[in-house]
């Protein structure tokens, strides 16, 4: 018996469970603090901002950029080297902010809550760190659909403004559950991709040599696999596994063994995909033995044996290891798990040469662990030893968190500039044509406004209840601009990159991104009519077609753009073959609203969907600020029309 049986065996559990501390004989002690009071002190948005300047409080080294969630090295600005950089959702605290300092990253920039951070953050931190410096930034970001489409806008932005940047993506899932639209999920591999960047860095190694060696490591060097633990009651032991009792314990997928002991609450593990996407999950194993849990999860992670996404050893292989506890295990556990991986490697005639045990990742989803492995030679252990001062990184160390009052925990950005100030290119309408533009904006910003409560209710069955309040905000931002006149209406150009930085900016998630991605590909077709004053019917539709091919392009990331897409199609073919028939427009994008709850979901009572609901809304303001001569508009009249649109929408 090794080592890490015999601690299980002394806990009197046969299999690779632990019974609960509170067994149900005791008497349950009254809750004094509760969820909801926890909510009311913890505002998940002001949260993210709190924490960031609690980073910063605690650390001397740390600033935070003002108006953004961007955490950066304090000396950001004297380095004699590349940057490093990364990002991406909160909510999975230390990871991002943890790693930010010397030997590891120079800056990070955060969203909401499992939401990413919306591109102009990311191109500021990109352009604070990239202005000036001769060196180069490299972006190094776990894979995720939501991150990645935000990344690439900005990493594109900041080339044509010649900045020297250059991107990873790090797709270290090896649970074999893997969507072929956008690939491999990024998972805690990426921190020690991030500790080898930062280690070259720091020997002054150039922009191309971090990047190559980086790139390799992170496609054929990387390998980890995440396990759920799951919660399984007595009073569902107790059917024996029935038919509909494995449903519920594995969400449509089999259990690999049944042979679990009766204990009041036992933990199984489920061998999961990506992190945040709960619909991505493998099948629920449950262990003889601390030996079984060690096998299988080598077997996920090195020579293919369960997952083509491993990382291929030959006998007299050196890997480092990095196990990371989200926060549910106790240490014991961890430690024996260790102990009995390293027994199964030696015996394959691998050789671990580094471990690193802590938490760098949690998560309110996931309630377990995951396991790296990382393939390494004598350079890379070197750069893993290079020394770092950042807090989340699995090590001992001895710092000073007294932080002098005079220190300030914020910083003035060296660029002074309006995110929504854009350039003037391409055409500039007549006074009449941007009348009709005003009226335009001021009707969908207001039917956008009046219509939050009805776009929330239908979001309300795709998990989407704040959908409407998100465009509602997005609306009152290009409302308020149309009237301080800072909103370029006589320039289409400038125009679609305003309102693409504005979605980006007030409609959280993958809605935001795909917003602010249709709008920007369309205006880029008013740089082809750069020598033409005059506006035309084509200019705009070639412009739709524009920013649907766009959508259609980055949306094979991932699904979500499925119902955009339908709700615009239509809309574009009715301007193609009668372009001044408004009315055809309008009743394009409504009947496809219809035509796509009706198959799926009318005839089970539900609303319609969100996004195509949302598009026909628009649609129809624009067409009925069209309709609307010029001198009859007001925002009464606006108004009027809004309050009224319930009339004319499918609403069950």
């Amino acid at each position: 018996m090794n080592v890490g049986e015999h601690i299980f065996k002394n806990k009197s559990i046969n299999s690779f469970t632990i019974v609960n501390k509170m067994s149900s004989s005791l008497p349950q002690q009254e809750k004094i603090f509760t969820a909801d009071m926890s909510a009311d002190i913890f505002q998940p948005h002001a949260q993210i901002d709190y924490s960031l300047e609690g980073w910063a409080t605690a650390n001397n080294g740390l600033v935070i950029l003002k108006g953004y969630r961007i955490l950066m090295c304090r000396d950001y600005q004297t380095l004699k080297h590349v940057r490093i950089m990364s990002g991406g959702w909160a909510g999975s605290e230390p990871l991002y902010t943890g790693f930010v300092g010397p030997g590891m990253l120079t800056a990070i920039v955060l969203g909401d809550k499992f939401c990413s951070p919306p591109y102009p953050s990311i191109l500021a931190a990109i352009r604070e760190l990239g202005v000036g410096n001769p060196y180069g930034i490299l972006l190094i970001v776990p894979n995720h659909p939501f991150t990645k489409i935000n990344f690439i806008l900005a990493v594109e932005c900041a080339l044509r403004e010649k900045l020297p940047v250059k991107i990873i993506f790090v797709a270290d899932d090896s649970s074999g559950l893997v969507d072929n639209q956008h690939g491999r999920t990024g998972l805690c591999g990426v921190t020690m991709v991030w500790k080898v960047a930062g280690a070259m860095a720091e020997r002054n190694c150039c922009l191309e040599e971090i990047y190559n060696f980086c790139f390799d490591i992170s496609s054929t060097h990387l390998s980890t696999i995440t396990c759920n633990i799951v919660k399984v009651k007595n009073e569902v032991l107790d059917k024996k596994f029935d038919d509909s009792c494995s449903s519920k314990l594995s969400a449509g997928h089999d259990l690999v063994s049944s042979d679990i002991s009766h204990e009041s609450s036992i933990r199984t593990i489920e061998i999961k995909g990506d992190v945040v996407d709960r619909k991505e999950k493998g099948g629920i194993h449950s262990f003889q033995s601390l030996e079984d849990l060690a096998a299988t999860l080598i077997g996920y992670t090195i020579n293919g044996t369960y997952s083509p996404h491993s990382v291929i050893l030959g006998p007299d292989s050196n890997i480092a290891l990095l196990l990371n506890n989200y926060g549910s295990m106790e240490n014991s556990e961890i430690y024996a798990l260790v102990s009995e991986l390293r027994y199964k490697l030696k015996h394959q005639g691998i050789k671990i040469c580094r471990i690193y045990i802590g938490t760098v990742s949690t998560g309110q989803i996931l309630d377990g662990f995951s396991v790296t492995v990382m393939k390494v030679n004598e350079k890379i252990i070197q750069y893993l030893d290079y020394p770092t001062a950042v807090p989340a990184w699995p090590k001992i160390f001895h710092s000073d968190c007294n932080k002098p009052e005079s220190l300030p925990i914020h910083v003035q950005g060296r660029f002074h500039y309006d995110k929504m100030e854009v350039k003037e290119l391409g055409p500039i309408l007549s006074k009449s044509d941007t009348e009709k533009i005003f009226k335009v904006m001021e009707y969908v910003s207001l039917a956008l406004m009046s219509c939050e409560g009805q776009i929330n209710r239908v979001g309300a069955n795709f998990n989407m209840s704040r959908f409407g309040t998100h465009m509602k905000n997005a609306a009152e931002n290009i409302n308020r601009m149309l009237y301080e006149n800072r909103l370029k209406i006589h320039c289409p150009y400038a125009l679609l990159q305003q309102l693409s930085l504005i979605s980006s900016l007030n409609i959280a998630n993958i809605c935001g991104t795909y917003y602010a991605l249709f709008f920007d590909a369309a205006s880029q077709t008013f740089l082809r009519y750069f020598h033409q004053s005059e506006l035309t019917e084509k200019m705009w539709t070639d412009a739709l077609e524009s920013g649907i091919e766009a959508i259609e392009f980055y949306g094979k990331i991932k699904r979500y753009n499925r119902t955009l897409l339908d709700a615009l199609y239509p809309v574009l073919e009715a301007l193609k073959k009668s372009p001044e028939n408004y009315t055809d427009v309008a009743e394009a994008a409504e009947f496809q609203n219809w035509e796509v709850t009706d198959t799926k979901f009318q005839q089970q009572n539900l609303l319609p969907d969100p996004g195509a609901h949302t598009v026909a809304i628009w649609v129809r303001a624009v067409v009925e600020a069209l309709k609307t001569p010029y001198s009859q508009a007001s925002i009464a009249g606006s108004s009027s029309f809004c309050s009224g649109i319930d009339d004319f929408m499918y609403y069950p």
